[in-house]
């Protein structure tokens, strides 16, 4: 028992340093994060771990579809009057399930122990709601070109936080012989954003069945934990393959409506329920 609390104590030891790190997710250094959770690296193993740059340029087009995306929910002008509020919806929304896991395995928020986050987040709520220039960064962000870049760094983002969060449970887990469920938890909740912030909406998300964002974020985890220790190739490019899913995903989302569809009806029909039409959002 001794030995079992000793391996315990140093599992949310480690978990804590590498959280406290500030790393969003984990895993921008591939080495660390390969002893720790094997087959965790969210790139070719036979590419260079990337720049710095790489990381804080996901980060950007990350927070502009957020903004883009919680835009939505008042007119510009209430954005404007209750900024505060606006910014504070907008970090949720993005951070949402980096809020709530820290909760559950009792390791720091990265966005509190890493200040880029929130102010990656103010910056692009600024660009977007600006009345100087707002108004021109918004008709860029229109354009499909732009619409396109954007969409495609937020799912890349998206994919690492939640193989992050799969790994970071599974590191604090290891001890108690929890390795799946919990994980697969984390990285779901990981993937989801904000789904379920603020507190107050409760349930109301899952109203309509489960969002896109957490649906996908669990087909994904659940793949990645039931095939990350197949054969030495496939585990290389299992991260690359699953994050590439993500993004055509979001690009074509009638297409995703029409592979997934069949899957889905599957086990609605196993459970004596009807079809849902996917929403991709």
């Amino acid at each position: 028992m001794g030995g079992a609390m000793a391996a315990e104590a140093c599992g949310v030891q480690a978990l804590r340093a590498w959280t406290a790190a500030g790393d969003f997710g984990g895993l921008k250094d591939g080495h660390a994060c390969e002893e720790m959770v094997p087959g965790s690296r969210p790139w070719l193993e036979a590419l260079p771990a990337p720049p710095e740059l790489y990381w804080e340029l996901l980060l950007g087009l990350y927070c502009v579809c957020v903004v883009k995306k919680t835009a939505a929910a008042m007119s510009l002008e209430l954005h404007k009057e209750r900024f505060v509020q606006s910014i504070v919806m907008a970090c949720m929304a993005g951070y949402g399930g980096s809020l709530i896991n820290p909760a559950l395995l009792g390791v720091p928020a990265p966005p509190i122990a890493n200040p880029k986050l929130v102010s990656a987040m103010v910056l692009a709520w600024i660009l977007y709601h600006n009345m100087f220039f707002g108004a021109a960064w918004r008709r860029l962000v229109s354009t499909w070109v732009v619409e396109m870049l954007v969409d495609v760094g937020y799912e890349i983002f998206r994919c690492w936080v939640l193989f992050s969060w799969y790994a970071k449970a599974q590191l604090a887990l290891a001890p108690t012989g929890a390795d799946w469920l919990g994980p697969v938890i984390c990285g779901t909740i990981g993937g989801s954003g904000g789904a379920f912030l603020p507190m107050s909406k409760g349930l109301r998300p899952l109203d309509d069945g489960a969002p896109w964002t957490m649906e996908s974020a669990f087909y994904v985890v659940l793949i990645y934990h039931n095939f990350r220790d197949a054969t030495p190739l496939f585990k290389a490019n299992l991260h690359a393959t699953l994050c590439l899913v993500l993004v055509l995903a979001r690009l074509f989302p009638a297409t995703t409506e029409t592979i997934v569809r069949p899957a889905r009806l599957l086990v609605r029909v196993t459970l004596g329920l009807g079809p849902r039409k996917i929403k991709v959002d």
